[in-house]
């Protein structure tokens, strides 16, 4: 498919999905994550979330330290958070920088195709990424109820082998439905 039509039908996608209360309700991942992010950033340290999603969490450490959230869907913020906020698909260049970086829940939504792509792109933003995927299929697609939305699942020697081809991967913790990793620049 087209590079620049995938793009426009995932962006299509996601403005459609924040629009739905219970989407917006059961996406906020970061909370449930909120220990494993913190674990990789120092005090001081300036930081990107690549998809944000609603920023309730992004907002939440924005109290100590400089950040920026980054997702395809420009109404994905929730009502009332202000962060500053980059409009930008993952896989193409978003020329930002920061100390280090976080993406939740966000790379499963990503087509296969595009996977390395948004590797190589996020790890020109930040020296240091902290990844957790889901290695299940959403409930759309699982009770067949709306768009697919997780593109890539696969499993951990998949995604170990993709993001090693940008950095040092450190696997922090692995289960039957997310894997958890960093990717570090040598």
């Amino acid at each position: 498919m087209n590079k620049e039509l995938l793009k426009n039908e995932e962006k299509e996608k996601y403005e459609y999905m924040w629009k739905q209360d219970l989407y917006r309700e059961n996406s906020p991942a970061f909370h449930r994550f909120f220990d494993s992010v913190k674990s990789v950033i120092d005090r001081g340290d300036s930081i990107i979330e690549f998809g944000c999603g609603t920023g309730v969490g992004l907002a939440e450490l924005g109290k100590t330290h400089d950040v920026t959230g980054v997702d395809i869907a420009k109404n994905c913020l929730s009502e009332g958070v202000n962060i500053p906020f980059v409009e930008a698909c993952l896989w193409d260049p978003i020329n930002l920088t920061a100390d280090v970086g976080f993406c939740v829940d966000v790379m499963e939504h990503i087509p296969t195709e595009r996977v390395s792509a948004t590797f190589r792109e996020i790890m020109k933003c930040v020296p240091k990424c902290l990844f957790i995927v889901c290695k299940q299929l959403d409930s759309n697609s699982r009770n067949n109820t709306g768009p697919k939305l997780h593109l890539t699942v696969k499993k951990d020697n998949w995604w170990i082998n993709e993001a090693s081809k940008y950095g040092k991967v450190k696997v922090l913790k692995t289960d039957g439905v997310r894997i958890q990793f960093i990717i570090q620049k040598q």
